[in-house]
């Protein structure tokens, strides 16, 4: 931190000419309208100049830089009616000097509102004093950005800039919210005669790299922002494109799909009218499957659905029509044995597994002659005529005590029976000579 100037330092001629025109920071600074009062320091040193006013009176100040203040060279010195009467606190004053010194130069005189007032503080003896302080306001750091701007040191600290190589200035960039390496002090001292607006301290108590003119921090890290905001938009750039293309990629997988699928369509109707067509021509399922390319269950499933867009009233009829087709599969299951077919062969005339010629066998055989198997005759009689009136399986199933399985074959028989035209009653014990159904 650089010493607070004293007030002793004695202006040499020409060191400070007012300009002709004045600069007020209100007009030209928005942020002035809400900063708090700040205090002046050094107004012990210059209480003669404050003691021409009384308590609480408002005064216009004016910014003077002191270059040649002996004390502190970045110095800025606050004077009312052209008296010096405080100072910028030192950790302040090198952010003002350049800037008033660039408005100065340029024909403003820099100049704020403020106001004495009466205030009392402790000697360096520790003696009570009383006197007069000065408070004024001042801009934001970013109003007091752009001051700096139309003052010129912009301009001046890239001037100094370009002359760094690139790794200087990534350097530079990296290093600007600490403190500068000693390269890049070396050679920004090395061409700060390219910005004589831009001051260095001449205070060798400090450290080398906080001599440099702080505006050369404040621009470069101006300079970091704005690449770091150029960074993050072209990652949102980037970002942008990449589900841009992903979308295109999806579009075009989904296109790819959405053709796949229509082409399956296109194979399974196809499949679907060859099947159809090679059905009515009389081949089994089994047979159209096989030569279509599907399953068998799939044939039979298209062949059920054209059978039933066939009956409007859908249900029964259908179901009639395949218990009566299933009951004539098992008759021909038991053909004459003159026929002399195995089993093998029934399931190759069938076109069904073994287990289905087995159950069609069985059936057969009680369907061609009902009172040899006296038990299930009575089942299916009884579960007959439960049918006949109006009763649901569940209910037969609780009425002759039978598992779900006998109660769907009890059914399955009953119609069997109805549609063999067995005559409907009490079954009666077969003579020796009655005949058994014809094939």
């Amino acid at each position: 931190m650089r010493a607070v100037s004293s007030g002793a330092h004695v202006r040499s001629p020409g060191e400070y000419v007012r300009p002709g025109s004045v600069l007020i920071l209100a007009d030209e600074c928005p942020s002035i309208a809400t900063q708090r009062w700040f205090f002046a320091v050094g107004s012990t040193y210059h209480q003669k100049a404050l003691s021409r006013f009384h308590d609480g009176r408002p005064v216009q100040v004016e910014f003077v830089p002191e270059p040649g203040n002996p004390h502190d060279n970045l110095a800025v010195a606050l004077d009312v009616d052209g008296q010096r009467c405080a100072y910028v606190h030192a950790d302040s004053a090198a952010w003002y000097h350049d800037v008033v010194r660039g408005l100065n130069a340029g024909g403003s005189a820099v100049v704020t509102s403020g106001v004495v007032r009466a205030t009392t503080w402790t000697d360096d003896n520790d003696r009570p004093r009383s006197g007069w302080a000065l408070d004024y306001v001042r801009p934001h750091l970013d109003d007091l950005r752009d001051l700096a701007v139309a003052a010129g040191l912009r301009d001046a600290h890239d001037r100094v800039v370009a002359t760094l190589t690139a790794d200087q200035r990534v350097e530079m960039l990296d290093d600007c919210w600490d403190e500068y390496s000693k390269g890049v002090v070396k050679a920004l001292s090395r061409d700060a005669n390219l910005a004589p607006e831009l001051t260095w301290s001449t205070d060798t108590d400090l450290p080398r790299s906080e001599r440099v003119p702080i505006w050369h921090y404040s621009f470069a890290r101006d300079d970091l922002l704005i690449h770091r905001e150029r960074l993050r938009h072209q990652s949102q750039v980037r970002a942008l494109a990449q589900r841009r293309q992903e979308a295109l990629e999806k579009g075009a997988r989904d296109a790819a799909r959405q053709q796949v699928t229509e082409a399956k369509h296109a194979q399974r109707r196809a499949q679907h009218a060859e099947a159809l067509a090679l059905h009515a021509g009389g081949l089994s399922h089994q047979k159209v499957a096989d030569r279509v390319g599907v399953t068998r269950s799939t044939v039979e499933a298209w062949v059920r659905q054209v059978r039933l867009a066939a009956d409007p009233e859908g249900g029964k009829d259908y179901h009639d029509r395949m218990a009566r087709e299933r009951v004539d599969r098992a008759l021909r299951a038991t053909r004459p044995q003159e026929e002399s077919l195995s089993r093998k062969e029934i399931r190759v005339d069938l076109n069904c597994g073994q287990e289905a010629v087995k159950a069609l066998l069985r059936d057969g055989r009680f369907y061609r002659d009902p009172q040899a198997d006296q038990h299930r005759l009575d089942i299916a009689l009884r579960a007959r005529n439960l049918l006949a009136d109006g009763v649901v399986k569940d209910k037969i199933a609780a009425a002759l005590n039978l598992t779900t399985p006998a109660t769907i074959r009890a059914c399955r028989d009953a119609f069997a029976l109805e549609h063999l035209n067995y005559p409907a009653g009490q079954p009666t014990p077969r003579s020796a000579g009655q005949a058994p159904l014809p094939a």
